[in-house]
């Protein structure tokens, strides 16, 4: 049998983990929704410090503003109609999404990443090809 103080201790990690993949789910729910919308300001809430950004090839580091802005030209170009998540999973301690955003100039194929910093899930990755 299990002691009380081990059942508390046990049952305590359990709502710690559950909590943290919950804050996890709803990144990517926001995530998601942002692409849908093609909302780079909402996307920015989850951008670290320095986020690499591959459009069409296009592959560079930018600052977390500077992120912000170049998707916001992305968008202007290519008005976001929906995006459709078609696989999600976990690589290491990176959690990633791959799916397909339509625009009003054709489908690209998305694919981002995410990692737990602070507690906080950020986007250390997004590709739109």
């Amino acid at each position: 049998m299990m002691n009380n103080s081990f059942k508390k201790t046990l049952l305590t990690c359990i709502f710690f983990c559950a909590s943290l993949l919950g804050y996890a789910q709803n990144a990517v729910e926001d995530i998601n929704t942002a692409l849908r919308q093609g909302n780079a300001s909402k996307l920015s809430h989850y951008f670290d410090n320095n986020i690499t950004l591959n459009i069409s090839g296009n592959v560079n580091t930018y600052s977390k503003s500077q992120a912000e802005m170049v998707l916001k030209d992305f968008f202007s170009k290519n008005d976001a109609k929906d995006f459709q998540p078609e696989h999600d999973g976990n690589s290491s301690n990176t959690r990633f999404v791959i799916g397909t955003l339509s625009t009003s100039n054709g489908k690209h194929r998305i694919y981002y990443a995410l990692r737990t910093k602070d507690n906080k899930s950020i986007l250390i990755e997004i590709r739109f090809d």
